[in-house]
């Protein structure tokens, strides 16, 4: 049975859900006209969210982009389990240098931006994990 968010007048419906945890895909929360307030009633009925199919963050993609920022912010103040399955590592998801790209100053917002999301343990290796409990 689907779980049905109601609030405002609005619903959202999660499809695959169990004892607080869900799974949804990109596009279901992120291709759609979606607001902070939606993912904040989303992620007060849960403790894990399995987030599927995110596709690299282009600038063509920058509303998505928007949105995927808003459900991280509230996935980590409710310090929810978040599992990604994308398709590149957290430095390489977001506005990706076009081929045309040649500037590789620091300045250039697609570096920062590897820069900001650029993991290390303590020794200095990178992680692998797309995993983030809020917790950090």
């Amino acid at each position: 049975t689907p779980l049905r968010i109601d609030f405002w007048g609005r619903s959202l419906t999660v499809q695959h859900h169990s004892r607080g945890a869900a799974s949804m895909t990109f596009e279901e929360l992120c291709e759609r006209p979606l607001s902070a307030n939606d993912y904040l009633h989303l992620v007060q009925h849960l403790h894990t969210l399995v987030l599927r199919n995110v596709p690299i963050l282009s600038h063509s993609r920058r509303h998505e982009t928007r949105r995927f920022i808003t459900l991280l912010d509230a996935i980590y103040d409710n310090k929810l389990t978040l599992i990604v399955s994308a398709e590149a590592s957290p430095s390489q998801l977001f506005f990706p240098p076009s081929e045309s790209d040649t500037n590789s100053s620091p300045t250039n917002p697609q570096n920062e931006m590897a820069e900001i999301l650029e993991m290390e343990t303590e020794d200095g290796n990178s992680l692998s994990s797309a995993l983030f409990t809020g917790e950090e």
